[in-house]
C-alpha cells in the first residue's frame, strides 16, 4: 500500500505547554496536555476517515472502494504526545486515482474489459479470473486494429454475459456458435486524478490546534 498519510502535526502549544508543565514540576498539567494531544489526534483520525471517504464518493467509486479507505490511530488506548493518524488505501492500486499517471502492459498488453464481461461478484474480471472460472479464451488478431480476447458460445449473447453460459461454450446441441469478444488489448492506458486523499489529510492536518483547544478546555 503506497498510499499512506500520517496526521500528527499538534500545535505548537503543545511543545511549549510540555516544556512549561516540565519546568514547573507539574504532573497534573502534563497528563492534560498528553491527554488533549491524544484526543485531538483521535478526533482527526475520524474526521481523515469521514473527509477521505466522501472525497472518494464524489468522485463516483463504489461503497467498496470508499469502505477500503482506512484510518489507524496510535496509541490505540492510553494516551501519548507522539500520539498519530495514519490514512490508508487497502485497494494496492489505488494511488494512480490519487496522482494519475500511465500504465504500462508488462511484456504485453493491457486487457480492458467490455461491457460483455460478467460480474465476478466483489472481483474485478480479469481474463485470468475468467480462465481460472472455466471460460475459454482466445485472441482474435485484427490488422491495424486492436486485438480482442474472446470466447466461444452456443446461442449467441445479448448485452452482458452470464459467467455460466460463458463456462458452458459449446456445450449442447441447439445455436449456432458466436464468437463473444470480452477484453480489448492496449500498450498503455492514462488514468486521470480522480480524488485527493493528500488534499484530504492537509485538510484534517490543518484543523489539529483548535481540536487540540478543544480537548485542552473539556
Amino acid at each position: 500500500m503506497s498510499m499512506r498519510f500520517r496526521v500528527n502535526d499538534v500545535a505548537e502549544e503543545v511543545r511549549m505547554a510540555f516544556i512549561a508543565a516540565r519546568v514547573h514540576a507539574d504532573p497534573s498539567m502534563f497528563s492534560q496536555i498528553t491527554r488533549a494531544a491524544t484526543g485531538a489526534v483521535r478526533q482527526a483520525g475520524l474526521q481523515l476517515k469521514a473527509v477521505g471517504r466522501s472525497n472518494i464518493a464524489n468522485a463516483g467509486f463504489s461503497k467498496r472502494w470508499q469502505n477500503a479507505w482506512r484510518v489507524n490511530v496510535y496509541p490505540k488506548s492510553g494516551y501519548s504526545l507522539k500520539a498519530a493518524a495514519f490514512g490508508f488505501h487497502k485497494i494496492p492500486y489505488a494511488d494512480i486515482f490519487e496522482s494519475g499517471g500511465t500504465i504500462n502492459g508488462k511484456g504485453g498488453l493491457l486487457w480492458i474489459a467490455l461491457p460483455t464481461v460478467p460480474k465476478l461478484g466483489r472481483e474485478r474480471a480479469t481474463p485470468r479470473k475468467l480462465a481460472q472460472r472455466g471460460v475459454k479464451l482466445f485472441t482474435l488478431k485484427r490488422p491495424g486494429r486492436t486485438p480482442l480476447l474472446a470466447t466461444k458460445v452456443r446461442g449467441g449473447v445479448t448485452g452482458k454475459a452470464s459467467l455460466a453460459k460463458l463456462r458452458r461454450g459449446l456445450s449442447g446441441k441447439r445455436g449456432s456458435v458466436q464468437s463473444v469478444p470480452l477484453f480489448y488489448g492496449v500498450r498503455t492506458v492514462t488514468m486521470p486524478r480522480k480524488f485527493n486523499l493528500s488534499g484530504a489529510a492537509d485538510t484534517v492536518r490543518a484543523r489539529l490546534p483548535e481540536l487540540y483547544l478543544a480537548q485542552l478546555e473539556a
